[in-house]
């Protein structure tokens, strides 16, 4: 049995910690003169090479480095053409944001704010203890969130910095569309989607209206029209099993995703109106969870499966080799299974589900509270008010475990059985 590949794309969602958009306008806007063109201005005073900082409260706040630095008719105003390697730091005087480079930028001291036009920046987890440091190497790691955007704006005065326009965030090799704005709280270190994102990793796409990402904790929320597309792909590793799971296209859609990390292991929660598609089956509930310290995958209520067979849950050289008539025919029959919950416990290869289990096919149906289907046993186990009903058939038990190894039914806790005798 392989039936934790319908689940396993949730640890996908593990590289789902980017974002931001809030939509804040300072005060400051309406003061602020439009950046005049190289041509539009009359420059006064201009340095090639070189750097400026800006300070807040005695502390530094900001440092910025360009090809040309030049004033103009502003003197609260300077320009830079070329930025490169700049960083903005919080109150601590860290450093949590590194401008890779900006074709232009404009510094106002009279609204402490920063302006950028077509800008490369990175966003630095992993704070490091050195104060005042230019790039504690303790901040360059492979957690760094880079983002090219349109246009930047950055306000002192409230450690928060803007992105508009195209945005792209990357970090390794997934990548993430950002419609219009995107906002981070730099202090914080936190940033806001609300304007909608496509992300993208290898055969995985998703996405969704807003997200809010704590950087530093590694947490995530995203809300919204939520929707992950697993595209097929092919491993020369995959068993048949894996094949029909893995080879075809996987849909979920929910309402809310978190993710967070628990001693460095991601635990993924989604939850509201989940739906899983593939060709063949689909599956609802109301809440899907993944924790990946323990290998667990789980869906809690009103969990309802159907599809066309049970193709998936068999391999084809085993299914050809089953004697039984009865079990060869359910595996090619329609199906729908309505529980409580269902877990997956990687680690022991057992499907759990728990409470008002009801399995139904044209021909049967089985009911219980308990049914455990062991990979590595080979058993199927049902238990607690079982009952088996077939055409006009019926049995009644409390436990009863099928080996499908050697096709063989075991009960084990009392019987109660009718028989249509034609």
């Amino acid at each position: 049995m392989n039936f934790s590949k319908v689940l396993l794309f949730f640890k996908w969602l593990v590289w789902l910690l980017f974002g931001s958009l809030f939509a804040f306008f300072g005060y400051v806007l309406w003061v602020d003169p439009p950046t005049p063109s190289n041509d539009s201005v009359h420059k006064r005073v201009i340095v090639d090479g070189s750097q400026i900082k800006g300070y807040e409260k005695n502390v530094l706040a900001w440092m910025l480095k360009a090809r040309q630095l030049w004033v103009g008719d502003y003197d609260y105003l300077v320009f830079l053409n070329d930025a490169y390697e700049g960083q903005v730091m919080n109150d601590d005087a860290d450093a949590v944001l590194k401008i890779e480079h900006a074709e232009s930028m404009k510094v106002n001291y009279r609204t402490k704010s920063i302006y950028a036009e077509n800008i490369e920046v990175s966003l630095l987890g992993d704070r490091g203890p050195v104060k005042g440091a230019v790039f504690a190497s303790s901040n360059a790691t492979t957690r760094n969130i880079r983002i090219i955007a349109s246009s930047f704006k950055y306000f002192s005065k409230f450690k928060k910095a803007f992105l508009y326009g195209d945005i792209k965030v990357m970090r390794g090799d997934m990548l993430m569309t950002v419609h219009d704005e995107m906002e981070v709280d730099l202090e914080q270190n936190i940033a806001y989607i609300e304007s909608g994102f496509l992300f993208e990793n290898g055969p995985l796409k998703a996405s969704a209206n807003t997200m809010i990402l704590h950087i530093d904790d590694e947490r995530a929320l995203v809300k919204g029209n939520l929707v992950i597309n697993r595209f097929p792909e092919h491993s020369e590793d995959d068993d048949e099993r894996e094949k029909q799971l893995k080879y075809v296209l996987t849909t979920m859609k929910g309402d809310e995703l978190e993710y967070r990390t628990v001693d460095k292991a991601a635990l993924v929660t989604v939850t509201g109106n989940i739906l899983i598609e593939q060709p063949d089956k689909t599956i609802s509930a109301d809440r899907a969870y993944f924790s990946e310290a323990a290998s667990v995958y789980g869906l809690h209520g009103r969990v309802f499966i159907q599809g066309n067979s049970l193709d998936w849950l068999v391999d084809s050289k085993r299914k050809q080799s089953f004697e039984d008539d009865t079990i060869r025919s359910a595996i090619e029959q329609r199906f729908s299974v309505n529980a409580d919950s269902i877990e997956f416990y990687g680690n022991d290869r057992r499907l759990v589900l728990n409470g008002n289990i009801l399995f139904e096919q044209d021909d049967k149906s089985i009911q219980c509270n308990t049914l455990v289907f062991d990979d590595f046993q080979a058993t199927i186990e049902l238990a607690d008010n079982v009952s088996i009903k077939k055409d006009d058939n019926l049995l009644n038990t409390e436990k009863l475990v099928y080996d499908w190894v050697n096709e063989v039914y075991v009960i084990k806790s009392g019987m109660e059985a009718q028989f249509n005798l034609e």
